[in-house]
């Protein structure tokens, strides 16, 4: 065989070898062919000089030699990593996704429809877990309880502290709902202050009741945008609490802040829609130039699609048509409670 037929022969057998042609020819096409077949590092004409300048060669090739072994050596390890990290990230979106399932229905409710007031419920977290929590029960004499909250940030910690907000509430509500809405909150307030573990979170919360006997609201607000009210006539009124009222800004604040004086208290007239939401809605950023919907927007959108209901709409819808008016809801958990007295 000639020497290119060899060099073919070790490239197929031995890859690794760094070769090199040191011939007395220098035509162009065994150069051409030597390159494109043999895949050879250096292509040397005779005469080649002195010993010092073969030796550079050589040394020259060494080194070429240990770069691709530590190249190969990196890539291996780093398609081990990736691998690795692949199978990781399919074992976490695998749990996340339980996570979320075991999380819906923990946070999930029921919507109500009974002649003194009807309910409904949309809610859309924007990972697989969200942080916002809230829950519709019916009391036992007949009054409706609800609330809608937000734990501040995105993910898994997030979501376990609304979960475990929830979780808390549920007795609390059980055991003290008939000394009013503002000892449910001060002793939510309470545990989560004695039982943090160190964690550093906000959360806010709208808590209400309904008395279908007296049409009566009776609240607490814990640092969360107020509901909006549609009247029968389609009227809105984006805050049923005065402007001057004080109130907690989130939980963690001073027990002082969650006494009966900062209750909220408004009678209902038949036919009212009060609408409930977290901030993921009237932050939703426009894809367009980036403003925020905002309250104002959002409460309209609301009135709007009563009145094009003409009672009480699918609570999903607005969400769908926020997202039709350019704005990104997928930033963040949205939730949003509809109620009809």
């Amino acid at each position: 065989m000639n020497g290119l037929e060899l060099l073919k022969i070790i490239r197929d057998k031995y890859p690794e070898v760094v070769r090199m042609v040191l011939s007395g020819t220098s035509e162009s096409n065994l150069v051409i062919e030597a390159i494109n077949n043999g895949e050879v590092y250096r292509y040397l004409t005779k005469p080649l000089g002195e010993g010092s300048e073969l030796r550079a060669v050589l040394a020259q090739a060494l080194e070429y030699f240990e770069l691709r072994r530590l190249h190969k050596q990196l890539f291996a390890e780093l398609a081990q990593k990736n691998k690795e990290l692949s199978e990781w990230k399919e074992r976490m979106a695998r749990e996340l996704q339980v996570a979320g399932e075991v999380q819906r229905k923990l946070l999930a409710a029921n919507a109500i429809k009974t002649e003194p007031y009807e309910v409904r419920y949309f809610y859309e977290p924007c990972l697989t877990v969200g942080g916002d929590f809230f829950e519709i029960m019916q009391l036992p004499d007949g009054r409706l309880c609800l609330y809608v909250g937000d734990v501040s940030g995105h993910g898994v910690g997030s979501a376990l502290i609304s979960t475990l907000l929830k979780m808390t509430l549920s007795d609390i509500i059980r055991s003290n709902i008939s000394q009013g809405p503002a000892v449910v909150c001060r002793l939510l307030n309470t545990y989560m202050h004695e039982h943090s573990m160190g964690l550093d979170f906000f959360a806010t919360m709208f808590f209400a009741i309904y008395d279908p006997a007296t049409a009566f609201w009776h609240a607490f607000n814990c640092g969360h945008p107020f509901p909006a009210m549609i009247r029968t006539n389609y009227e809105l009124k984006t805050s049923v609490i005065p402007t001057e009222r004080s109130f907690p800004l989130g939980f963690f604040n001073d027990e002082a802040n969650y006494t009966s004086e900062f209750e909220i208290r408004w009678r209902a007239e038949p036919g009212d829609i009060l609408f409930f939401f977290t901030d993921g809605l009237f932050e939703a950023m426009s894809k367009h130039d980036g403003k925020v919907l905002g309250l104002d927007r959002l409460a309209e959108i609301c009135r709007n699609l009563v009145e094009e209901t003409g009672g009480l709409p699918d609570s999903g819808k607005i969400l769908k048509i926020i997202e039709q008016h350019g704005y990104d809801t997928t930033r963040d958990d949205c939730c949003i409670i509809l109620v009809r007295t």
